[in-house]
């Protein structure tokens, strides 16, 4: 039983595999869907069979249920970008051949600078407010105390708890101001401007401070993530992509997680690269192992109660987070349990809320790339673009509400259509044959 089922798992996977090959280019070209399946097939594919069979972390049983949570997230996944792709006759790869074979436009009057500079304004003082809202920074951090877990686990949990500019920080540092540096060297890779330059080095400075402030790796390799996005769809001509498109940011990720493990808890750079590969494929299906043994039969599902927006909305008392919950469980207070998104929607809604909330994630992420390659290539709507790839890798590890209450998936594309004139002057572009 245990050889079949893990066979019609990998058979599942690969099947998805082949059809988001055929129809989002997961294997030729970055796309918001074709990424986001590659980054959960990484992760959640083979390496849930081997788990599913080692239960190499925790004390505790794997649930039957383990591979068919993960096979319905990619059914679910797969269906809801494929039934949104053809209710609007969307065809990627000509779609994006039509907007990235377009030259790029940089004239001043695209932009409505009133409005770059109003949220420019609101991303630095947002910033310098987090930065000076804590008693203590990271590097200060790393520099007067020891480099203990639990130590470092307090200081974390310390920054978020007692800085009031938390939330406006998150914001300036992984949302607004990762996209106004994705529209800076989108104008830089046109004009080859010093001011451009200079204002593109001061955002990387800054959003590179506010990501140290609580010594976590992700949000530092995220901006660096978002730096290479920025430069690639940049430059980009809707082809497709080279080996070394694959390598450069797997690699990037691979020594910034392991250059942090160096610095905050003094590993070796073996022992390190070993913890970076463990924490980015093992701990994830950690996390779904956990969230499969509390949900429903040591905590109830929450039936919406454990998002944080309805929570608030619902007047709930004591709101806990699901994977503060589950870490807490199954490996002591303070711990959040990340995972991929469907976790939330099983602690919350159980089977029906794994497969109908994976075919929403699958059908808005289709929807989000349909209407960003219906625009005119602009250094904004190029931005847009760029920071919904970098920001659809983290739904991988992230919930869903999270990433559109304020991760950006909503927020940057109502910013792109404030920011660029080009959107509101014409009608939508409808290229023949990618489209309709």
């Amino acid at each position: 039983m245990t050889d079949w089922l893990a066979a019609l798992f990998i058979l599942n996977v690969v099947l998805c595999l082949a059809w988001m090959t055929y129809l989002f280019r997961v294997l030729s070209a970055p796309s918001l869907v074709g990424l986001t399946f590659l980054m959960i097939g990484l992760r959640y594919g083979a390496a849930a069979v081997w788990y599913w069979q080692n239960n190499p972390s925790l004390p505790i049983p794997i649930p039957g249920s383990f591979l068919y949570f993960l096979g319905a997230t990619f059914l679910g996944y797969t269906a809801g970008a494929t039934v949104v792709a053809s209710l609007l006759q969307f065809r990627l790869g000509e779609a994006q051949r039509h907007f990235f074979s377009q030259i790029t436009v940089v004239d001043a009057r695209v932009v409505r600078w009133p409005v770059f500079g109003a949220v420019l304004v609101f991303s630095v003082v947002a910033a310098i407010y987090y930065i000076g809202g804590s008693e203590r920074t990271g590097i200060e951090m790393l520099v007067s105390h020891s480099r203990e877990a639990v130590t470092l686990r307090d200081f974390r949990q310390e920054v978020g708890a007692t800085n009031p500019f938390s939330y406006v920080g998150f914001l300036a540092g992984q949302v607004t101001g990762p996209f106004l540096l994705m529209i800076t060297i989108a104008m830089w890779l046109r004009t080859r401007g010093l001011v451009w330059a200079m204002l593109a080095l001061g955002l990387v400075v800054l959003i590179f401070l506010a990501a140290t402030m609580s010594l976590s790796k992700a949000p530092i390799i995220v901006v660096a993530l978002y730096v290479m996005l920025a430069v690639f769809v940049g430059r980009w001509d809707g082809g497709r992509v080279r080996l070394t498109h694959v390598v450069a940011p797997a690699g990037l990720v691979l020594a910034l997680g392991s250059l942090g493990y160096v610095l905050t808890y003094g590993k070796s750079a073996a022992h390190a690269l070993e913890d970076t590969v463990d924490r980015l494929v093992v701990v994830p299906l950690v996390s779904v192992h956990g969230f499969l043994h509390v949900y429903p039969d040591l905590v109830p599902f929450q039936n919406g109660l454990g998002i944080g927006t309805i929570a608030k909305l619902a007047d709930v008392s004591g709101y806990v987070s699901p994977s503060l919950v589950v870490g807490t469980v199954i490996a002591g207070q303070g711990v959040c349990a990340d995972s991929i998104w469907s976790v939330d929607l099983w602690a919350n809604f159980g089977w029906p809320g794994v497969i109908l909330g994976s075919a929403g994630v699958g059908g808005i992420l289709a929807f989000l790339e349909y209407w960003c390659l219906l625009q005119s290539r602009t250094v904004v709507s190029v931005a847009v673009y760029a920071f919904l790839l970098g920001a659809t890798t983290r739904l991988a590890e992230g919930s869903i509400f999270t990433m559109l209450l304020s991760g950006g998936l909503v927020l940057v594309p109502v910013l792109g259509w404030f920011l660029d004139r080009s959107w509101h002057a014409r009608k939508t572009l409808e290229p023949a044959g990618a489209f309709r």
